[in-house]
């Protein structure tokens, strides 16, 4: 991990973190792609629930609510960017 030690409220940074992509400090690529489908079919409970049944991974109501707002907020940060290659 490394942390600027100038900042003391700054955030550490985990380079295998970095490596792997991971989305608001908990989801891997694909499993963010997975929770975000099913949170846009039904509610953060009731995805939550669909994933414990299923058994592929456990996250709870409280994270599967906050994921589309860390990518909602990425988007916004880069909007025109992305919108540009979408045009393209």
């Amino acid at each position: 991990l490394y942390k600027d030690r100038k900042d003391e409220d700054g955030r550490c940074v985990s380079p295998m973190e970095l490596t792997l992509g991971i989305i608001g400090d908990f989801w891997t690529p694909r499993a963010a792609q997975q929770a975000l489908w099913v949170v846009t079919q039904m509610t953060p409970r009731k995805s939550a629930e669909l994933f414990e049944r299923v058994g592929s991974m456990t996250p709870s109501k409280s994270s599967l609510g906050r994921l589309p707002k860390v990518l909602a907020e990425r988007w916004e940060d880069n909007r025109e960017a992305f919108e540009g290659r979408i045009q393209a």
